[in-house]
């Protein structure tokens, strides 16, 4: 199945695109953790692989070692933008991770590897580190994610600059809290991104950064064509670890549930936005209209933006305009 296309110009971060080969999808949910550190789109080209999936009571495990011929591209991250370089040599891919589960909470250890041949450059990247969710209630869950990676990079700077053999190593962390009510809601996150943190079989394309995100809302419930409307406001604040500005917003906006099973979101973003050297004030609309009219028409939406905008290559401010549609018919 071929992949959905994305434009990538004026883009600072790689484009994610999902999984759709089978063998990876098996126990696909025991990959995803609060940072993105398994992406199985990193092996490009299996010569073989070996996998394990299963359960022992509330433990669930899965495993998975894959010979990767090479190919395709490896990202580069750093805190203001992702590059890519060509992933011409062969690697031992290797990822595994346990969930135990404890009623509706649960804490789980992650491993990950990649083994570069020596033939090709040699080089490794080794990640660890442990995931949990908390439900204190029903109004309250909070979850969250240590990792630690420790690299060489391949001996290959004709492919990238910083691939010169160097040893690296570093942290992630991050811990998220929701609070919601019927009425009322509240969701908090932190990050914090080494520069030096690397994992080359996940998706992250930015690191070297700090990040404060805060967004609380209030639910009402009136009767008629509107059966839910949500006011809410949100706040975001990031940073370089040495504390330079990257990006700040403070967004403003409202939510609605309504007829045809319709939802509009709608909120102004007032940005301070980082290209290069310099930041830039952005004010924008961001719009999301869906719908599920019918078993023929079962969904078709709109989203995207309208307003200032930042020019990242050129480190200039300009205008600029995005839409995405989608459909499914039946």
């Amino acid at each position: 199945e071929s992949d959905v296309a994305q434009i990538g110009a004026n883009e600072r971060f790689a484009l994610f695109f999902p999984e759709k080969r089978p063998f990876f999808l098996e126990g696909i949910e025991l990959f995803s953790t609060p940072i993105q550190a398994v992406y199985t789109r990193t092996i490009t080209s299996p010569r073989w692989g070996i996998r394990a999936t299963g359960r022992m009571g509330r433990t669930a495990y899965t495993a998975l070692v894959v010979d990767d011929r090479g190919g395709g591209s490896v990202i580069l991250p750093g805190p203001n933008s992702s590059d890519l370089a060509d992933q011409e040599f062969r690697s031992i891919a290797a990822i595994a991770r346990v969930r135990h589960e404890v009623g509706q909470s649960f804490v789980s250890f992650l491993a990950t590897d990649r083994e570069i041949d020596d033939s090709d450059g040699g080089g490794y990247n080794r990640v660890f580190g442990p995931d949990f969710r908390l439900s204190l209630s029903d109004a309250d869950v909070i979850s969250g994610q240590l990792l630690f990676s420790s690299s060489q990079t391949p001996n290959r700077p004709e492919l990238a600059e910083e691939w010169n053999g160097q040893k690296l190593s570093s942290h992630a962390g991050l811990v998220w809290w929701q609070h919601s009510t019927r009425t009322f809601d509240f969701i908090t996150q932190y990050n914090d991104f080494g520069d030096e943190f690397r994992a080359d079989n996940g998706f992250v394309p930015q690191v070297g950064y700090r990040e404060n995100y805060a967004e609380a809302g209030w639910t009402f419930r009136p009767t008629g064509a509107v059966r839910r409307l949500r006011t809410y406001l949100i706040a975001d604040y990031q940073a370089q670890q040495d504390g330079a500005l990257i990006f700040r917003q403070i967004s403003p906006g409202i939510g609605m549930d309504a007829f045809l099973n319709s939802f509009v979101r709608l909120r102004v973003g007032f940005d301070k936005v980082r290209a290069g050297a310099k930041t830039f004030e952005r004010t924008q609309l961001i719009y999301q209209i869906e719908a599920a009219p019918s078993r023929v028409f079962n969904r078709f939406g709109v989203n995207g933006s309208i307003g200032d905008e930042v020019d990242f290559d050129n480190s200039r401010p300009g205008t600029g305009w995005s839409l995405n549609g989608f459909a499914v018919v039946r």
